[in-house]
């Protein structure tokens, strides 16, 4: 499994998460601006792998800065989306992963679509 669905496994068990947005609007990028508010868009930013040799075999393990964008019509419905994104993925520690929530940015309200953006980011170490 890769990142990408081994953070959308979690996030699609997670009942808070799922009580928000349904499971078909948690996606990966994409051009989703059509989709029905709220939704979540997840996605890996930046890899920092790292190798162990124990007991004479190598270990690798790889640090991921993972961002989990949500999207909703008003701030505060984008903002209580994440914190339920954060109580999902916030010392997570099971398939391999461990999760910590670095951060979050509000992105100014987009015009454009008329979305409401809170970046949620996180560090994730994926046992590869």
């Amino acid at each position: 499994m890769n990142i990408e669905e081994k953070i959308f496994s979690v996030l699609s068990a997670d009942a808070g998460v799922i009580g928000a947005v349904p499971i078909d609007r948690i996606r990966p990028p994409g051009n989703w601006e059509a989709l029905d508010r709220p939704y979540i868009v997840h996605f890996p930013v930046t890899p920092q792998v790292f190798r162990t040799h124990e007991t004479g075999s190598s270990t690798l393990l790889k640090i991921w800065r993972y961002q989990v964008s949500c999207f909703a019509g008003t701030y505060s419905a984008a903002k209580a989306l994440a914190v339920l994104v954060r109580a999902a993925l916030d010392n997570y520690r099971t398939g391999g992963i461990n999760s910590y929530w670095v951060g979050e940015t509000h992105v100014p309200y987009e015009l454009d679509v008329l979305v409401q953006h809170i970046a949620v980011e996180f560090e994730i170490a994926d046992s590869l």
